[in-house]
């Protein structure tokens, strides 16, 4: 069952130091995921203000109602893949965020100042990525 006749909303806090700091104008690109997991495409390309918040945005869910009954209707949440990147800072991806519909998901993405050595090594790779799975929830397996 794909029924995504709901709808919930998702903010992204961009920080660093965890979270002692707000980055300003960090992009992030929220992309749909399709039934194998993988990227379908970017939804929204946001830019944090001041404070390391992006805008609230809405995204498309499974009803409420599926929540009542996850076993016989289907997971009750849809997933959304977040990626976050900053110039000077390693960026990062967040996959398998949850949304519910009528609920406001805030994912918080740490980003760590790149380190002036790693570029200069040999073989270290010039833009690293931290990449976070958020494991399969009891709803789903």
């Amino acid at each position: 069952m794909n029924d995504q006749s709901g709808a919930g909303w998702l903010q992204v806090k961009v920080v660093t130091a965890n979270g002692a700091f707000g980055i300003e104008d960090a992009q992030v690109l929220i992309f749909g995921v399709d039934e194998t997991g993988e990227d379908s495409g970017v939804i929204y390309s946001l830019r944090t203000d001041p404070s390391g918040l992006a805008p609230k945005v809405k995204l498309n869910a499974p009803p409420r109602e599926r929540s009542l009954t996850p076993a016989e209707d289907g997971v009750p949440f849809a997933t959304y893949h977040v990626k976050v990147s900053k110039d000077g800072y390693n960026s990062a991806e967040i996959a398998n965020v949850p949304v519910f519909d009528g609920i406001t998901s805030l994912q918080s993405v740490n980003l760590t100042p790149e380190n002036e050595f790693s570029a200069l090594s040999p073989g270290y790779p010039k833009e690293f990525t931290k990449i976070y799975d958020v494991p399969p929830s009891e709803l789903q397996l």
